[in-house]
């Protein structure tokens, strides 16, 4: 698994601590598919992960039952300043690694069946560092 897939997945897993912890009305309960599409500055090729997520009413009611664990990917992650005005959510998110950092602000407008939103980030490995851009996308596609 390369360098950058492992800080996408963990950044992921992140993500959807923030989506559960967020979505105490607007989310509805089910199996959720998100899809990330990452996009590196000066790069061509994009990569592409999807996963699926079964949400409960517990589970967006509570961020403590969607939290990922502590170091999952050899990566500590934090959440931070996180804001919610109406359907629309803005936070930032830090990750530290043993040789690599992942951070950045991550914006994304929520819906009972859908939604959708950006990352900005910045990592950096071995002392370079690369720009990224990701598109998030979700979608309810059925009860869990």
């Amino acid at each position: 698994m390369s360098k950058f897939t492992l800080l996408t997945v963990t950044l992921l897993l992140c993500f959807k601590a923030a989506t559960a912890a967020a979505q105490t009305t607007l989310m509805k309960p089910g199996l959720w598919e998100i899809i990330l599409t990452n996009q590196v500055a000066n790069k061509d090729s994009r990569q592409i992960f999807t996963s699926r997520s079964c949400y409960s009413a517990a589970d967006i009611a509570s961020a403590q039952r969607s939290l990922p664990m502590q170091g999952e990917m050899g990566m500590k992650c934090t959440l931070k300043d996180y804001k919610l005005v109406g359907a629309d959510a803005k936070w930032q998110v830090s990750c530290v690694g043993k040789s690599s950092t992942l951070s950045g602000v991550t914006s994304v407008k929520f819906a009972a069946e859908k939604y959708q939103g950006q990352a900005l980030l910045n990592s950096k490995t071995g002392g370079k560092a690369i720009k990224i851009t990701q598109k998030i996308q979700a979608t309810r596609i059925s009860n869990c």
